[in-house]
Formats: C-alpha cells, sequence, structure tokens
C-alpha cells in the first residue's frame, strides 16, 4: 500500500503549477489551508467516509461551506480529489504545497520550541544564526514547551537541532548505559561523565534529520524522511532504541530494528545519528560472551573496551596481502594431513545437521591453547542450549582465556542473526591488523542467509532462486574475503609504525549445513565458490563411527 505523502504529491505539485502559471501562489496557499481545515473538521470526515454519498455530493459540501473563498479552479481540484478518494489528503497535499511553495521562494519554516518566552532580540538572533547556518530565509514559528526544561529545539523541515535541557539529560543517561549500570560505576566517575557532559552541551546540540515511523512489521520499520541517511547508518529510535538503515528509497527509508521493537508505533519519531554500526573490539573481550552489538550477555559486567571499529569494512587488498605460509593445526589428524588449513585462509565445514561440524570447530579452538592464536566463535541462529554447551566445553579446557563468543541465538531478531557475522569478523580484525594471528569460525553461514533472506523479503526487495536476494552471493563474499594473511607493510602502516617486521593473519571456518548431503544447493556452491577448500562430513560415515566423518574424495 503506498504512503500517504507518495499519494499526494502528484495534488501537490499540479496545484502548485496552477497557482504558479496564475501567479497566485499565496492564494492558493490560503485556500488549501482553508480546505484542510474543512477536511479535519469531524462531521465532514464522516461525510467524506459515507458510502451513500456521491462523490459530487462530497465534493458540493466543501465547495458550499467555502462558498466565495476558493476559486473555480480550486472548486475543480476539490471535484478531482473527491472522484479519486483523495479528499482526506488534503492536510498531507496542503503540506507538499507549501513545501514547494517555500522551496521557490527560498524560505525555510522553523518550528522553534523554547522551554521560555523568547524576547524579541533572542528571536531575532537565532533567526540570523539559523540563516546563516542554512543559507536561506528562515520564518519561525514559536512555541512554548515546559518539558524542555531548558534551552530549545528547532525543527527545520526534517532536520532538527535539539539543545534542550531534556535531550541533555537523555544523552547523559545513553552516556551511563554504555558505560555500564549506574550502581556498578563509581561517584567519581559518574561525576566525571557528567562533567565531559556539561563541557560538550554546545557540541550536542548538532543539527539531525528526523523522520516519522510510517509502518511496523516484524523488526523491519519503514520510515518517511531521513532525507540525507546513509546506507548502514544508526537510526535512533524512541526509548534508547536503535536501528540500521538498509534500504534507501525516494520517499521512505527500510530498516532493521536492533533489539526489542515492540514500544515502537507508527507516529514515532526516528532521528540519524551519523554513526556507521560499530561494536567494541580489543583484548577486552577475551573471555566474555557478547550478542552482535557487542554487549555482554554472560553476567559478568560491563566490557572496558577501550575501541570500538564499525562492523562493515573493505577487505585488504591484494598489495597488502601475504602468501600463506603457517598452518594453523587443528589438532584432528584427518585434517591436518588430508586437507590442511593456513594461517590467512578460508576452509568450509559442511555436511549435514549432526554429523560432528560444530565439533570440529570446538575442537579446532581448544588446540590452539599456548600457540599464541586468538579464537572468535559466532553462533548464529543455534538453540541458546547448544551455545551454552559449547561455552561451557570452552571454559572447562581453558580455551575462553583466548576466545571471544558471538552469539545471536535463534530467539533473537533476523537482523541481530544478520549483522553477527560481521560483528564477530571486525572483532578477528583487530588482532590481524596488529601483526597477531587469528582465528574465526561462524556457525553457520546458512542461517545467516536465511535471516537475511527473512529481512530482504520484508524490506520487499525482489527475490531470485530459492527466494534469496540478488545479492546473497555479495553478502557472504564480502564477510570471507576479510579473512586473509597481512604483510609487515600493512601492519607497520595500520599502527603507524608501532608494530615493525610482523605479518597478520584471519583465518575463517565457515560452517555450512546441507539437505540430505546436496552440496550443489545455492548457498553451499556460493561458499564453496568463495572459501580455498572445504572439509565435507557426510551422515554414513559418522553413523557408521567415523570421527570426525571426513569424505575424503569431496574435500
Amino acid at each position: 500500500m503506498a504512503e500517504p505523502s507518495t499519494v499526494a504529491r502528484p495534488y501537490a505539485e499540479a496545484a502548485f503549477k496552477l497557482a504558479d502559471e496564475a501567479g497566485a501562489l499565496a492564494k492558493w496557499s490560503e485556500m488549501l489551508a482553508a480546505l484542510a481545515q474543512v477536511a479535519e473538521n469531524d462531521r465532514v470526515r464522516m461525510a467524506i467516509k459515507d458510502p451513500n454519498l456521491s462523490d459530487a455530493k462530497i465534493a458540493g459540501l466543501f465547495i458550499s461551506i467555502l462558498s466565495g473563498k476558493i476559486s473555480g479552479e480550486a472548486e475543480n481540484f476539490v471535484r478531482v480529489l473527491a472522484q479519486n478518494g483523495r479528499l482526506e489528503l488534503l492536510s498531507e497535499i496542503r503540506g507538499q504545497f507549501e513545501a514547494l511553495k517555500n522551496e521557490r521562494e527560498g524560505v525555510l519554516e522553523a518550528d522553534v520550541q523554547s522551554a521560555f518566552e523568547l524576547s524579541d532580540a533572542q528571536l531575532k538572533d537565532l533567526v540570523q544564526r539559523l540563516e546563516k547556518k542554512t543559507g536561506r530565509k528562515v520564518r519561525p514559528h514559536v512555541s512554548v514547551d515546559k518539558e524542555l526544561i531548558g534551552g530549545v529545539k528547532i525543527v527545520l523541515g526534517d532536520k532538527v537541532i535539539d539543545g534542550s535541557a531534556r535531550a541533555q539529560l537523555g544523552a547523559l543517561e545513553t552516556a551511563l548505559k554504555a558505560k555500564g549500570a549506574v550502581m556498578q560505576l563509581t561517584p567519581s566517575e559518574i561525576s566525571e561523565l557528567i562533567k565531559s557532559r556539561i563541557q560538550t552541551l554546545d557540541a550536542g546540540a548538532q543539527m539531525r534529520t528526523q523522520g516519522t515511523v510510517v509502518s511496523v512489521t516484524d523488526g523491519i520499520c519503514r520510515i518517511h524522511g531521513l532525507s540525507d541517511v546513509m546506507q548502514g547508518e544508526m537510526l535512533e529510535f524512541p526509548k534508547n532504541t536503535f536501528g540500521l538503515a538498509l534500504n534507501l528509497e525516494r520517499d521512505s527509508v527500510g530498516a532493521v530494528i536492533l533489539g526489542e521493537y515492540t514500544h515502537i508505533t507508527e507516529g514515532d519519531t526516528v532521528k540519524t545519528t551519523g554513526k556507521i554500526l560499530s561494536v567494541p573490539i580489543g583484548p577486552e573481550l577475551l573471555g566474555r560472551v557478547v550478542n552482535s552489538l557487542g554487549q555482554p550477555i554472560d553476567g559478568k559486567g560491563p566490557i572496558n573496551a577501550k575501541m570500538t571499529d564499525v562492523i562493515e569494512k573493505v577487505a585488504p587488498g591484494v598489495i597488502a596481502r601475504q602468501s600463506v605460509s603457517q598452518p594453523v593445526q587443528t589438532g584432528l589428524k584427518a585434517i591436518d594431513a588430508m586437507v590442511p588449513v593456513g594461517r590467512g585462509q578460508r576452509e568450509l565445514i559442511i555436511g549435514d545437521r549432526q554429523t560432528g561440524k560444530t565439533a570440529v570447530a570446538v575442537d579446532t579452538i581448544i588446540n590452539q591453547k599456548g600457540k599464541d592464536l586468538f579464537c572468535v566463535y559466532v553462533a548464529v541462529g543455534q538453540k541458546a542450549s547448544t551455545i551454552a554447551n559449547v561455552v561451557r566445553k570452552l571454559e572447562e579446557h581453558g580455551a575462553m582465556a583466548y576466545t571471544i563468543v558471538v552469539a545471536a541465538s535463534a530467539s533473537e531478531s533476523a537482523a541481530m542473526q544478520y549483522i553477527a557475522p560481521y560483528s564477530g569478523c571486525t572483532m578477528g580484525e583487530y588482532f590481524r591488523d596488529r601483526g597477531q594471528d587469528a582465528l574465526i569460525i561462524y556457525d553457520d553461514l546458512t542461517k545467516q542467509a536465511w535471516a537475511y533472506r527473512q529481512v530482504s523479503l520484508l524490506l520487499r526487495r525482489p527475490p531470485g532462486r530459492e527466494a534469496y536476494p540478488g545479492d546473497v552471493f555479495y553478502l557472504h563474499s564480502r564477510l570471507l574475503e576479510r579473512a586473509a594473511r597481512v604483510n609487515a607493510a600493512y601492519v607497520e602502516k595500520f599502527t603507524k609504525g608501532a608494530v615493525k617486521g610482523k605479518t597478520g593473519s584471519l583465518t575463517a571456518l565457515p560452517v555450512i549445513e546441507t539437505q540430505a548431503g546436496d552440496v550443489t544447493a545455492f548457498v553451499p556452491t556460493n561458499v564453496i565458490s568463495i572459501t580455498d577448500g572445504q572439509i565435507f562430513l557426510e551422515t554414513d560415515l559418522f553413523n557408521a563411527g567415523i570421527r570426525p566423518a571426513i569424505n575424503a574424495g569431496i574435500s
């Protein structure tokens, strides 16, 4: 179903063209304002929706109410709207007409909300500042809102400058939550945080774009507005909830909500943040279990990571790579002898369910004890109990000391399952780019592809083979290409000379689940073509008691 703004645009443009040709923009502005006011009347609304009234009678009702106040062309305009059943859009049409008129005249409407009455001098100074900032003439509409506590909030079209005390307190609350629960901070730390927020009050009142929620379905949100949003940008929803902008369309933005979304309703305000989705990185994450956003879920308190990095990054170029010459000892003789894995390679673990794929991956992590290789285990779409068992097994063997677990269980939203591998990869790249070796296991990418398919279909992207979107190959290729061995020059440049003469590597062991041993299905063939080799686990060999159940012919 088309959005009201999309449906109203052609009518607003037609009215503007008529008014412009007649040189009567101001007159048409008054007439549309009067028509919109009539359309807001409860009795008129009921008449518009009454199936027993003809289009001509409804149009006649409008014309009779405004007899002598609108021109003949405006009366014809009302009749066309009635015939097309669009009279309820008069307010939207009037708004878009005013936007076109202001654009022609170089005027910007400013909705100024203040916590107190502004004097003439204050308002004049504010208008001058806005005109200097926007480069356009500003027409202010001032109102008082005591709930702002202090300061002003200015709305310019779909952009907002919020310098109110309420906004600063909200930012302080967010900062406290980011640092950890208030009870876990010392009074001196809280005092220092409040001091830093006070010192940056002016910086907080920056111009941000805002939009309006049009619809929310299964964690997918469609937003009207946000004219300058970036692909992959974090969006701020009410109650400190964030989303990720994925679909950028002419009139709307399709976003996935990261986390709980039941409190988000149609009409809510959404703001841009100017930030691309990032996660914490560094050695502070070792030994911890985190979600797709890098937030701890193991009950061991906050993670005091000193750095963050974006989850979507460009893979190292050809010049930055170095040939693979060092092995990753998995501890499984069949693999190390027949299909050895090198540091910086991508080796696929593929097989039907219950053939020991996760066991191979976990054994590989456990075998890295004392070998100066950091591990990242990314669990996608698995049962929470299964993830807990893996963590327990790693703890029993002392492997959590050098391992980060990123968990997006089956109970989490499709969006969280979709971004989990990218978050884990960014955490692993921290070690690679500083001349260290890391191993990352994606368990499994089939479920990530399912989650991405669900998100894409809800965003109304065209489906292709097996209902996957057209870029499902790129989904995995851009992820797995980030696994590489980088040369010493790359490490030295990245660390600005702090690390010299050392190469770094990120080895990837993606897991793919097949159906009835079919390695020719869509997703398996995609990932096979991206990886350097594959370890194929067969059900018949597994049932025969052979562990690991490797089919040497296909591997």
